[in-house]
């Protein structure tokens, strides 16, 4: 078999598959876990603003790596091919990345929040089913909603 378009290492037969049953992932790059995943991450970010990437796997050390670069880890539904879900992390800089020395609060909405209360890490759960009561299965299928429950578990990975 000869060299495919944009063949490079860590690109297996089963992501070709992927690609064969999905070619509307051909407009998004392929995002492997590696050693330095960090400096991928961010040379995605920054050729591919505001755009998914996708990746087969759902390594928790690799999810965690992406979450750490800003990027929202959302599972999607394939057509056709070797795999039922595949991951689709994006990075929204809008919605993903705060920026605290950019961070203005108004004082109408410190006023509105003042009877909200603000927790971390208390009720993982709970956040996910009210996401899937408000919105559906949509991108918390269960693959992404089983690595992000191992995460919070085992506090952070990596």
């Amino acid at each position: 078999e000869g060299e495919r378009e944009g063949e490079r290492e860590g690109v297996t037969d089963e992501h070709w598959a992927v690609l064969a049953g999905n070619p509307w992932l051909k407009r998004y790059p392929l995002l492997c876990p590696g050693p330095n995943i960090s400096a991928t991450a961010a040379e995605i970010a920054a050729r591919y603003r505001g755009k998914f990437c996708w990746s087969l796997s759902f390594d928790p050390a690799f999810i965690a790596a992406l979450i750490r670069q800003g990027f929202l880890p959302m599972a999607e539904t394939t057509v056709h091919g070797p795999r039922p879900f595949i991951l689709l992390p994006k990075l929204h800089l809008q919605r993903c990345v705060l920026s605290f020395s950019d961070l203005h609060v108004t004082r109408n909405v410190r006023r509105r929040a003042q009877r909200f209360e603000v927790s971390c890490d208390s009720a993982f759960d709970l956040v996910v089913e009210g996401c899937l009561q408000q919105h559906g299965e949509n991108w918390l299928y269960p693959p992404i909603v089983e690595v992000l429950r191992r995460i919070f578990r085992e506090g952070g990975v990596g």
